[in-house]
């Protein structure tokens, strides 16, 4: 590997990977001197070069704060996003290239130089890449969304003890409960398991 024509040493700033037949040069935090013409040639043939033009520009503005590499939330939990820039600007936030808009389920807020994206409710279906850019800088993370079990468990104190109702009258007997995933459920009356008809409908 080169640039302009000398050879590259490889360093915690510019490292090189290697992936079977495929390598992949990558600079980290680029600077206005990592500039110029790379090249990669393989043995002593002359049409055997690979060359591309770096061009590092100034950023209009910087992040102070950027986005985690990963970002881990509970299953149907809201997932939040939030940057901080140099100074108040208009970002675009970006779901795997594509652009945000924002909507019930995908809320925008800003508070002087902080930008704030909330996904409501993130399912596995929300996992891909997130990104937020600002003219020519941009800061990306890779949300994650994790199915949490947590063991049925009966809220007792929210839940009637006793209905009194008239002859004829239906009764809507609710338990409140938390759970998940959804658990399956069991219904009885003096000790017998009382079985669905069209009489007793159970809804869960």
């Amino acid at each position: 590997w080169f640039k302009d024509d000398k050879e590259l040493h490889f360093s915690e700033h510019v490292q090189l990977s290697i992936d079977g037949k495929k390598q992949k040069l990558k600079i980290y935090q680029a600077e206005l001197t990592d500039g110029g013409t790379y090249s990669c040639r393989v043995g002593d043939q002359p049409d055997q070069v690979s060359t591309a033009r770096v061009t590092v520009e100034e950023p209009e503005v910087e992040f102070v704060t950027r986005l985690p590499d990963v970002t881990l939330v509970p299953i149907n939990t809201d997932a939040e996003f939030t940057v901080e820039l140099s100074r108040p600007v208009d970002v675009r936030w970006l779901k795997k290239g594509k652009e945000i808009k924002p909507s019930s389920k995908y809320i925008f807020k800003t508070e002087g130089n902080v930008q704030r994206l909330i996904i409501k409710k993130a399912t596995t279906e929300d996992q891909t890449d997130i990104t937020c850019t600002a003219f020519n800088v941009k800061t990306s993370t890779k949300l994650k969304v994790e199915k949490v079990e947590t063991a049925p468990r009966i809220k007792v104190d929210s839940t009637p003890k006793e209905y009194k109702v008239k002859k004829g009258e239906d009764v809507n007997i609710e338990v409140k409960f938390t759970a998940s995933p959804a658990p399956t459920d069991e219904w009885t009356m003096n000790g017998k398991v009382m079985k669905k008809s069209k009489r007793v409908l159970v809804m869960l």
